[in-house]
């Protein structure tokens, strides 16, 4: 058997949808609110070049180069500055192997 949540006079049971009306009624009802436009919330928009600037890449590796800095982030850096380097000079061999080989011309 249909156990009815709510009728606001209409007939709205669980399995039905209700009338926005009907809605605000039941909440009104239940939980004693109201939906007013005088306390909504304001907002600000702020222009983009007027907004809060994050730290640029430059200052970030400056900042873990300078004698303060912990040891495991300049040494974590400089490690990747190593492989991204032979990355480079892997690649680059990569390509000038294959360019010196040749291709079936396709």
């Amino acid at each position: 058997e249909e156990e009815e949540r709510y009728d606001g006079g209409g007939g709205t049971t669980a399995n039905e949808t209700m009338s926005w009306k009907e809605a605000l009624q039941f909440i009104q009802k239940h939980l004693s609110l109201m939906p007013s436009s005088t306390n909504h919330k304001e907002h600000i928009h702020v222009p983009l070049m007027k907004r809060c600037k994050s730290t640029t890449y430059e200052e970030k590796v400056e900042g873990i180069l300078q004698e303060g800095s912990s040891s495991k982030r300049r040494q974590r850096y400089e490690e990747n500055i190593i492989k991204k380097r032979k990355a480079a000079e892997y690649d680059r061999n990569f390509y000038m192997q294959k360019l010196q080989e040749g291709g079936s011309g396709l």
